[in-house]
């Protein structure tokens, strides 16, 4: 197998295309074009998914495929592969490089003829704006060792069929989509949250009202005898503290009272005392009473103590 040359497409190209162009050739690949169909799966922002269909592009008319969804995309040129060759496309460098994919498959069978349509996935992170006339495929040609029998002998594809758009249900859920659908709940979540704390803020406010409406009419006359009863019972324990007063004011007089008008009679046991130590007559008589005393003291110890006289014999042993 020899894959062909650029110089063997120009020379092939009245037989291979249609519709050539030798300012297409690109090294040994030759450059094919959008095409006037596409088909792009809706995403998210889609307003009725369920209702979208293939696209008809005029010549220019740009059209996006957002990030992680499918487009079928029909190519402007007709190709043919001869019996004695096989050919194989992708997508050029630059649209690769945004993220975009072809999943369709990497080669044409032998006696293929038609238009191409290249079933491409946006891996990127963002869309890929493309447009009609726009060159995004090649298509090399390799020689097969022989002409084969083993061929595509049925026409190939003029448009986007029906029964490829239907083999794709709608939407994709790519995980771009489900981040952003994520991040949209969270969103409307923290918002409602935030709807419902004010609500309850509000009917706090008027339960907080309505309690204390309720107290002021149910407690209000409750409250009101007891603050009376309190009253009175403060008027019936001001006499007692007024009678004790006076006995408290004479307790204060009588120890503030200043040493001189102590009576006499207190004053006397001291003076007494005071003329004894001072008197010498008096110390004397108080002196004469010492020796009965001792005396007495000692007849005591004795065991025979008498003051009136001796003490008697007994009568008889």
């Amino acid at each position: 197998m020899a894959f062909w040359s650029g110089e063997k497409l120009d020379e092939q190209l009245n037989v291979i295309m249609p519709a050539f162009d030798p300012a297409h050739i690109d090294c040994a690949a030759y450059t094919l074009h959008v095409g006037p169909e596409v088909y792009v799966t809706p995403d998210h922002d889609q307003p009725k998914p369920s209702s979208h269909t293939k696209k008809k592009l005029g010549d220019g008319e740009p059209f996006t495929i957002p990030a992680g969804q499918f487009g079928f995309i029909l190519t402007e040129e007709e190709v043919f592969v001869p019996d004695d060759a096989i050919a194989f496309i992708s997508i050029k460098s630059k649209s690769k490089f945004k993220g975009l994919i072809n999943v369709s498959g990497f080669h044409v069978d032998p006696g293929y003829k038609g238009r191409l349509i290249f079933s491409v996935f946006n891996a990127g992170p963002a869309p890929v704006h493309l447009e009609r006339g726009m060159a995004l495929f090649l298509i090399w040609y390799a020689d097969l060792d022989r002409k084969t029998d083993r061929k595509k002998t049925h026409s190939g594809h003029n448009n986007i069929h029906p029964d490829l758009i239907n083999g794709i249900p709608g939407e994709v859920y790519s995980f771009r989509m489900l981040s952003k659908q994520m991040i949209e709940i969270e969103t409307r979540t923290t918002s409602r949250m935030n709807e419902l704390e004010k609500s309850f803020d509000n009917w706090h406010k008027v339960l907080v009202t309505v309690v204390l409406l309720l107290i002021a009419i149910i407690g209000g006359p409750w409250l009101s005898k007891l603050f009376t009863m309190s009253t009175e019972v403060s008027k019936i324990e001001s006499p007692n503290s007024n009678s004790a007063q006076p006995f408290n004011e004479v307790v204060q007089d009588e120890q503030s009272r200043p040493d001189s008008d102590v009576t006499q009679s207190d004053r006397a046991p001291n003076k007494l005392s005071s003329d004894t130590g001072t008197n010498p007559t008096v110390r004397q008589d108080v002196d004469k009473t010492k020796p009965s005393t001792q005396k007495a003291t000692h007849d005591s110890e004795n065991g025979c103590v008498n003051n009136n006289g001796p003490t008697p014999e007994p009568s008889g042993q």
